[in-house]
């Protein structure tokens, strides 16, 4: 693996139930980077991450929802 994972791999991860991934690619989703921004996709995978108790992560979805 690159030192920057590419979208196939931080999906593949975020599918798996890493948070880290699940939070990379909602940014991914809110900022449009590698994939077409989606509002609506990025609060999903900010939340299967939040759910985990990352409270940084937890932020995010908040704003994501506002």
């Amino acid at each position: 693996m690159s030192e920057t994972p590419d979208i196939d791999e931080i999906l593949c991860a975020a599918r798996e139930g890493q948070a880290w991934a699940q939070l990379q690619l909602g940014n991914a989703y809110h900022f449009g980077r590698g994939v077409i921004k989606d509002d609506a996709q990025a609060a999903i995978w900010y939340r299967h991450a939040a759910e985990q108790g990352d409270a940084a992560v937890q932020c995010n979805l908040g704003f994501a929802y506002f």
